[in-house]
This record gives C-alpha cells, structure tokens and sequence, in this order.
C-alpha cells in the first residue's frame, strides 16, 4: 500500500504520464521492485522494470502475483515495454 501510495504521487508529479515511471532495484530490492511492477504495472500503465539479482516472486514463495504476469503479458501496451 506504501509503494502504491509513492508511485501514484510519482504518476501525479508527471502529469499522469505513467509511461515515464520505471522501477527497479538490485537484489532484495529487485525482487520486492518486481513484486509490486507486477501488481500495478496494467493497472498504473508504467513505464518498464530495470532489475539485477534478484529472483520472479511466485506465489510458492509468498508472493501472490501469478496473476500480475498474466495480466502483463495479455496487455497489448504493457507487454511491449521494457521488463
């Protein structure tokens, strides 16, 4: 809810153009970076996800996001941008 929060404020200070916010992280943080892009990238319309070292969160590992990636690769706009 936290990181929900920061990224709609980030979307806000663009004017809405979601398409310029990425995000990213390098180990830990690029697994819990990756967690929350699958959950609100279809929904916020980010911009793409730069990460290093980390590992795709599934639900076997506590992460509830299996329907994050079929939403991602459904989404015609989403699924085009950089991951």
């Amino acid at each position: 809810q936290r990181l929900e929060k920061i990224l709609r404020e980030e979307v806000a200070l663009l004017g809405g153009r979601s398409e310029h916010v990425f995000l990213g992280g390098l180990s830990q943080g690029c697994t819990a970076a990756l967690d929350i892009y699958l959950q609100l990238a279809c929904k916020l319309r980010l911009g793409g996800f730069v990460g290093s070292v980390g590992f795709l969160p599934r639900d076997a590992m506590g992460f509830d996001n299996d329907e994050g990636i079929e939403e991602l690769l459904q989404d015609e706009v989403q699924r085009e941008r950089p991951v």
